[in-house]
C-alpha cells in the first residue's frame, strides 16, 4: 500500500495494532509490532537478557512469535535454561527428563540461537535473513565486531543497516550497555527508600550516545536494585519511547514504572503471570500444550 492506502486502512481499523502479552499494566506501554527497530538498556547484571528472553517467549506462547537470538555473553545451554524454567515455572532440576526434552524440542521451534562468534553487523543480518523469524535479538551490541574507524561512523552505518534491514525482512531488537561514568550515578533523594543505591539507566546513558535513541521505534530501560533486601525481585520497565502510539504503546509516566515481580521462575505483572493460562487476560488464549 502506498501512504495515502495505508492511512485510509487506519482509518477504517484495518491496521493491526500492537500485541501485548497478556498483562494491561504492561500492554500499555509495552507491545510486538512487526518490522520495527526497538533497542534496550540496563545496567550490568540486573537480568537485560533474562527480562527479555522471558518477554519474547511471552509473545512465543500467546502469538506464535519466532525469534533469532544472538546473545555473546551467555552460553546457550544457560538461556535455554531460562527458557525451561519460564515454561515449566520451576527450577529446571525438578523438571522430569521427558517433560525437558519437550521443552526444548518446543523451544527449538520459536527460538534459533545464532553462533557465538564476531560477526559484522551486515554479516549477522545477512545470517539472520536466511531464517524464518519475527525478531532478531542482539546481545549486546557492542559485541559486533566495528572494524577500524570512527566510532559513531560505523554506528551510524550500522543504524542505517538495520532501519533498511527491518522493513525488507523482521524485527530487530538490541540491547546496549550503559557507559561507565553512568554507572557511578546513584540515587541522591534522601526520602528514597532507594537513596545511595545504584541509579536508573535511560536512553542518554547509553555507549555510542543518542543517535540510538534518535533512530529507533521505541526504547525499553530496565532497572533492578539487585542489592536491596526485600525488592531485589522487581524489575522496573521504563518505556521512554514508543514512535507510533496510535497503533498501541506509550511512553510510562514518570517515577510510575512497570514492576515485573520475579517468583517461582517467573514474572508477574500487577498480580498476571502472562506464562500461567488462567491468569491471561486475552478471551482467546491459546492452549498450552507441550
Amino acid at each position: 500500500m502506498n501512504s495515502i492506502e495505508t492511512l485510509v486502512a487506519f482509518k477504517n481499523g484495518e491496521i493491526p495494532m500492537g500485541l501485548g502479552i497478556g498483562s494491561k499494566s504492561i500492554d500499555e506501554y509495552l507491545v510486538y509490532k512487526p518490522n520495527r527497530f526497538c533497542c534496550v538498556v540496563g545496567r550490568p547484571n540486573i537480568g537485560k537478557t533474562f527480562f527479555q528472553l522471558w518477554y519474547f517467549l511471552c509473545l512465543s506462547k500467546k502469538h506464535g512469535k519466532k525469534w533469532a537470538i544472538y546473545s555473546i555473553e551467555n552460553e546457550t545451554w544457560v538461556l535455554k535454561m531460562f527458557l525451561v524454567e519460564f515454561l515449566a515455572g520451576k527450577n529446571v532440576k525438578e523438571v522430569d527428563e521427558k517433560d525437558l526434552y519437550d521443552y526444548d524440542n518446543w523451544i527449538d521451534h520459536h527460538f534459533t540461537f545464532m553462533a557465538q562468534k564476531s560477526y559484522t553487523i551486515e554479516e549477522l543480518l545477512n545470517e539472520s535473513k536466511k531464517l524464518n523469524v519475527d525478531g532478531l535479538f542482539i546481545d549486546p551490541y557492542n559485541a559486533l565486531s566495528k572494524g577500524g574507524g570512527n566510532g559513531h561512523d560505523i554506528d551510524y552505518a550500522a543504524i542505517r543497516l538495520i532501519q533498511s534491514y527491518k522493513h525488507q525482512y523482521h524485527s530487530v531488537y538490541i540491547n546496549h550497555h550503559p557507559i561507565t561514568a553512568s554507572q557511578r550515578r546513584i540515587i541522591a533523594d534522601k526520602n528514597s527508600e532507594y537513596f545511595g543505591y545504584p541509579d536508573y539507566m535511560h536512553y542518554f546513558d547509553v555507549e555510542g550516545g543518542g543517535k540510538w535513541f534518535n533512530a529507533c521505534d521505541s526504547w525499553t530501560s530496565l532497572h533492578r536494585f539487585t542489592s536491596h533486601p526485600t525488592n531485589w525481585m522487581l524489575t522496573s520497565v521504563i518505556v521512554e519511547k514508543e514512535k507510533v502510539t496510535q497503533t498501541g504503546g506509550n511512553v510510562t509516566p514518570h517515577d510510575q514504572y512497570v514492576l515485573a515481580e520475579y517468583e517461582k521462575n517467573r514474572f508477574k505483572v500487577a498480580g498476571v503471570d502472562p506464562l500461567d493460562i488462567e491468569s491471561l487476560n486475552f478471551d482467546d488464549a491459546e492452549e498450552i500444550v507441550f
